[in-house]
C-alpha cells in the first residue's frame, strides 16, 4: 500500500491559525473587565478608610490587567508564572515588546508588596514591620497604590482594545 500524502491546503479555512485562539481573547476580556472592577473597588475602599484593603484591591487590579494582556498575546499562559503576583515578573515579557507600557519598575514593586502586606500583618515587607495593617496603611499609601494601578489598568485596557481591533481586522483564514 502506498504512503498517504498530507492534504494540500485548498482554501482559507485550511490555512494555519496565526491569532491567539478565540477563547484566549475571551479569557483576556474577562481579566480586563475584572481589573477595572477591582480598581473601582479599590477606590470605594479608600473612600471608606479601608486603606490596607484598597491597596490590596489596587494590586489585584494591576495584576489582572497585566494578565489580560498576557492572555491576549498568548504569552506563556501555561507556565508557573501565571500564578505569580509579582507585577515586575508578570510585566517583563510585555515590557520587552512595549517598553513604555507600564509605570516604572519601583512603582510595580511597591504595588506588588500590597498583595500580602495589607492582608497578612506578620508578612510586612520593606518599611512595614509593625503589627496591624490598619496601623501602617493610610490615605497616602492607598492613593499611591490606586494611582499606579490606574495607570496599569488604563495602559493595558488601551493595548487590549488595540489588540482586539487588530485581530478583528484579520480575515479568519489568515489567523
Amino acid at each position: 500500500m502506498a504512503p498517504v500524502k498530507p492534504k494540500e491546503p485548498k482554501g482559507p479555512k485550511d490555512q494555519p491559525e496565526l491569532s491567539p485562539p478565540l477563547d484566549a481573547l475571551t479569557v483576556a476580556d474577562a481579566w480586563n473587565v475584572q481589573a477595572k472592577r477591582d480598581l473601582a473597588v479599590a477606590n470605594l475602599l479608600a473612600e471608606k478608610g479601608y486603606d490596607e484593603w484598597a491597596c490590596y484591591a489596587a494590586q489585584q487590579a494591576a495584576e489582572k490587567a497585566i494578565k489580560s494582556i498576557r492572555h491576549a498575546m498568548a504569552i506563556d499562559l501555561h507556565d508557573s508564572n501565571k500564578w505569580s503576583h509579582d507585577l515586575s515578573d508578570l510585566a517583563r515579557p510585555l515590557l520587552a515588546l512595549v517598553p513604555k507600557l507600564l509605570p516604572p519598575h519601583l512603582e510595580l514593586i511597591a504595588l506588588t508588596n500590597h498583595e500580602a502586606d495589607g492582608r497578612y500583618p506578620g508578612l510586612r515587607s520593606g518599611a512595614y514591620q509593625s503589627p496591624g495593617a490598619a496601623n501602617v496603611y493610610g490615605s497616602l499609601q492607598s492613593a499611591a497604590a490606586i494611582k499606579t494601578a490606574h495607570d496599569v489598568v488604563n495602559q493595558c485596557d488601551d493595548l487590549f482594545g488595540s489588540l482586539q481591533e487588530f485581530w478583528a481586522g484579520v480575515p479568519p483564514w489568515q489567523r
